[in-house]
């Protein structure tokens, strides 16, 4: 399997969650107040961990810097910003969100923090 290969998949399923008029059909599903930006959230976070697991999986499975780990934040994030950007200049029928774009910031940076606590645990033998 390349090594990007579960980024690129994850990138896919976000370009078209977050572009596509209507990524998953016509009808409305029916949601509590602020669920949307919760997937924000997730898919971003679940990105990061993609771009993290991917260079894990590149670098043999050994530890990675926190450098990559912050990469792999501002990648996400950036993407986030990238994808707000479009959806307003495509024209359609998606609108850019300033808290969407928050929401995605802060689903990668929580993931990359996760996974810089979880290396340090790994690698002190916690």
């Amino acid at each position: 399997m390349p090594p990007w290969s579960l980024t690129a998949i994850g990138l896919l399923v976000i370009l078209w969650m977050t572009l596509a008029p209507h990524p998953l059909g016509e009808e409305e599903l029916p949601l509590f107040p602020g669920a949307d930006k919760i997937a924000h959230a997730v898919m971003f976070g679940g990105f990061s961990l993609l771009i993290l697991l991917d260079e894990t999986r590149r670098n043999a499975w050994k530890p990675i810097s926190r450098a990559k780990i912050w990469g792999a934040f501002a990648t996400s994030a950036l993407l986030g910003l990238i994808v707000e950007i479009c959806q307003l200049v495509m024209e359609l029928g998606r609108s850019f969100e300033w808290l969407d774009f928050v929401a995605d910031s802060t689903g990668a940076l929580l993931a990359c923090l996760l996974w810089a606590w979880g290396a340090h645990k790994l690698s002190s033998g916690r």
